[in-house]
């Protein structure tokens, strides 16, 4: 039981730490479209 329960936050953690990369990731390339967009 307590170890079910220790793998679902390890499972959790990755989880999100996945999406908060992919995430980061976005927004650069956000920035970095913004930023193209701006200099025309």
């Amino acid at each position: 039981m307590r170890f079910d329960f220790l793998f679902s936050c390890v499972f959790i953690s990755v989880k999100v730490f996945e999406f908060e990369s992919k995430t980061a990731e976005e927004v650069k390339v956000f920035k970095r479209l913004e930023y193209l967009l701006d200099k025309k």
